[in-house]
């Protein structure tokens, strides 16, 4: 599988179980229920596919690596102190896990 594919998988995982149009997700609305996924987005882009948050912004959306950057620390605050959280960024793991296996057999 392609580069760009995960990244095109990753980001229908996260469109899908944030239910937002895939087209919003990666847009630059600022709205709350974009930029959240959005966030998740990229920081899944950077455990799953390449460690570059240049690149990762790229191909989100035309993002900086310090939009990147900024996403991550965000994410991780966030994985620090609330347990929903936690239990949806694992969730989403696991089926991009799941999905990435599928692909590469």
């Amino acid at each position: 599988m392609k580069k760009e594919d995960k990244y095109k998988l990753i980001a229908n995982i996260v469109s899908s179980y944030y239910n937002i149009p895939l087209n919003k997700l990666l847009s630059k609305d600022r709205k709350r229920k974009y930029t959240y996924p959005r966030q998740i987005t990229m920081v899944l882009c950077l455990l799953y596919i390449e460690n570059n948050p240049k690149k990762v912004g790229q191909e989100i959306g035309f993002y900086t690596a310090a939009n990147v950057l900024y996403a991550k620390k965000t994410i991780n605050d966030y994985l620090d102190v609330d347990n929903r959280f936690i239990s949806e960024f694992e969730i989403l793991k696991h089926k991009i896990s799941y999905e990435l296996h599928i692909f590469n057999n």
